[in-house]
């Protein structure tokens, strides 16, 4: 049986407490994402993780955050998607809002 993959990580800056959900692009960068969840006792990590794996169409299981838990900054891994797969489907979202 081959061994699994390296996950892809990528950087973000998550910005909670916002109205809702939203990816908006890139800053300095780092991918920036609103999440409306407020960051006490891991509630908006939590909603980082539903709302990358429904953006992203990947399983919850599959995505981990690696770095930066208590923090804006994140490094987020995801182990059934490729860098290629997520840098397309990012930037169809962009283009698309």
């Amino acid at each position: 049986m081959p061994a699994k993959e390296s996950p892809f990580r990528v950087n973000l800056k998550i910005l909670p407490s916002a109205q809702r959900n939203e990816l908006t692009g890139y800053e300095n960068g780092l991918l920036k994402i609103k999440i409306a969840a407020q960051p006490e006792k891991g509630k908006a990590n939590k909603a980082l993780i539903d709302y990358l794996s429904e953006l992203l169409d990947t399983p919850k299981s599959e995505i981990e955050i690696c770095r930066g838990l208590s923090g804006r900054n994140k490094v987020v891994a995801f182990y059934s998607l490729s860098q290629a797969d997520f840098e397309a489907k990012i930037s169809a979202i962009l283009r698309g809002s």
